[in-house]
């Protein structure tokens, strides 16, 4: 598997035309043949700042993906970019899933014995934590940000 991982941040003024840009090119590239998934985020703390992840299946397909019009479309956002695109292409040897999770949290399950105070710190955590993500949220939908407006948070902590 190969992933390209493309950043680029735009100006303040051409965000939102950046922003509908990358979700109509996402839902292209998924469609491309070898295209096992892409993914576009916005980073939280600066808005303007955007990160493209597409997983290939082979090099041979991610290279029809570069010379293809959907990534010419990419290139078009150019001039509306405060600097250039920064792009990393990696090849992936293996990867895991939750499994591996699972057996490392296992092996620390077992060192501690403890499975209880573990599940206590963890929800300890969380308290702590659920005021700051609160107010993380309050900024951002005090922004703008409709899609983080939720009535009800799905993790009850934070609507307390």
């Amino acid at each position: 598997m190969i992933l390209s991982i493309i950043n680029l941040s735009s100006s303040a003024e051409k965000r939102t035309e950046v922003f509908q840009t990358l979700a109509s090119v996402a839902l292209m590239i998924r469609r491309a043949k070898g295209c096992l998934g892409c993914n576009f985020c916005q980073e939280s703390e600066d808005d303007t700042a955007f990160t493209l992840i597409e997983e290939w299946r082979s090099r041979e397909e991610l290279d029809e993906h570069l010379q293809s019009p959907v990534f010419g479309i990419l290139l078009g956002l150019m001039p509306l970019l405060r600097g250039p695109l920064g792009m990393r292409l990696c090849t992936v040897a293996s990867s895991e899933g939750m499994e591996a999770v699972k057996r490392a949290r296992g092996q620390a399950t077992a060192a501690s014995s403890d499975t209880q105070a573990g599940t206590d710190y963890s929800a300890g955590v969380l308290r702590r934590i659920a005021p700051a993500m609160r107010g993380c949220i309050s900024r951002l939908t005090s922004r703008g940000t409709n899609s983080l407006r939720p009535k009800r948070h799905a993790l009850g902590f934070l609507n307390q």
